[in-house]
């Protein structure tokens, strides 16, 4: 019996699976799709009560702090 997830004809060599997951983002990360996400994102951002009117940290040092306390999960 196979395992769920196990490809016997893939298992050695990954390449198949990477060369359809890019297809699969090619095929489905168009600029409208890519668009509309933004959209939403900014939609939710300006809702976000952390916001407070203030444009978010994006350093490095503070994606690394959310990283090691995200660590865990």
């Amino acid at each position: 019996m196979q395992e769920p997830g196990s490809n016997p004809a893939t298992e050695n060599d990954p390449l198949p699976d990477q060369e359809l997951l890019a297809r699969i983002v090619a095929e489905f990360e168009t600029e409208d799709n890519k668009q509309m996400l933004a959209e939403k994102l900014l939609a939710e951002w300006k809702q976000s009560p952390e916001n407070d009117g203030q444009n978010p940290d994006l350093s490095f040092a503070k994606f690394a702090e959310k990283m090691k306390s995200h660590g865990d999960q």
